[in-house]
């Protein structure tokens, strides 16, 4: 399983830079994806996933959240940052909360298709806890890695 989650946080971030760089409104989305990334997986440990995942909806937007349970493919989440409505840290927040539900998905450890649904879902559900907080510690440092400061 290890490997998976490896595997998808990397697509991600490579998807993610590959759509947002070049633009002034999408290097803003990365350094803010880069802060997500940093400090998010600190509160997955601390707090759980479904107040991680509620909190990146209501940062930016339920809709937008809930694409990682809907997205057939990952370079979906990426075109979040090129949604007129979501900039900087609103769709900074939009694809961390999305990737999230994504991999949980993907890695097949929760199975809903709506945002409520989701959080229901992971409310006291340790398995999912532990594997959010493996991709978030992965997606911590491709992000470090791929997107730099400054």
């Amino acid at each position: 399983m290890m490997e998976r989650v490896e595997e998808i946080a990397l697509e991600l971030v490579e998807e993610v830079c590959k759509v947002c760089k070049g633009s002034r409104e999408g290097e803003d989305v990365l350094k803010a994806f880069r802060a997500r990334a940093r400090n998010m997986a600190t509160q997955l440990y601390f707090s759980g996933t479904a107040l991680v995942v509620s909190i990146c909806a209501a940062r930016s937007s339920v809709e937008a959240v809930e694409k990682g349970l809907k997205a057939r493919a990952i370079s979906e989440l990426a075109h979040i940052c090129n949604q007129r409505e979501l900039t900087g840290e609103k769709a900074a927040y939009a694809i961390y909360g999305a990737a999230i539900l994504y991999a949980l998905r993907a890695l097949g450890t929760i199975s809903s298709q709506s945002f409520a649904d989701a959080v229901r879902e992971l409310m006291d559900n340790r398995l999912a806890d532990i594997v959010a907080w493996q991709f978030a510690t992965w997606l911590k440092r491709f992000s470090e890695a791929y997107i730099h400061e400054g």
